[in-house]
């Protein structure tokens, strides 16, 4: 009777580190990257799973599809060339992360969440985008 109680004693000790393991264990989609910083240094994870314990490691995800960005300038947010003429725009920009290490790593460090939302991206382009503006008119 007693060895029984060892066994089923051993067997919940058994089943309580599984499902912490599972807990702690992710794993990507085709369609998302991530990096996973922390003891250890950084690992990039490209379709495939890590282990990740909290307080210990922090994982940034990358989003990987497609993402469409519309560009629609008119009037009084059209662009200025340098030679001093307004110019509409409307455009479709189609942009990606590309699958590979250094790309995942730039990403995650620079958009962070964003790759995710294209209304936090486009806003993103669009700040980028009237910074630039100003700066390429002639001084005259």
């Amino acid at each position: 009777m007693e060895s029984i109680g060892w066994i089923v004693l051993l067997l919940a000790q058994l089943a309580i580190v599984i499902v912490v393991i599972g807990w702690f264990y992710q794993r990507t989609s085709n369609e998302e990257a991530f990096v996973r910083t922390g003891i250890g240094g950084r690992q990039v994870v490209i379709e495939a799973e890590l282990l990740v314990v909290p307080y210990y490691h922090e994982v940034s995800r990358v989003n990987m599809a497609m993402l469409r960005l519309d560009v629609d300038q008119r009037d009084e947010t059209s662009l200025m060339t340098q030679d001093r003429l307004r110019v509409d725009i409307d455009a479709e920009f189609y942009v990606s992360v590309l699958p590979e290490e250094e790309a995942i790593t730039r990403a995650a460090q620079t958009l962070g969440r964003r790759t995710f939302q294209r209304g936090e991206l486009s806003a993103l382009f669009e700040g980028k985008r009237g910074s630039t503006r100003c700066g390429r008119l002639p001084p005259w």
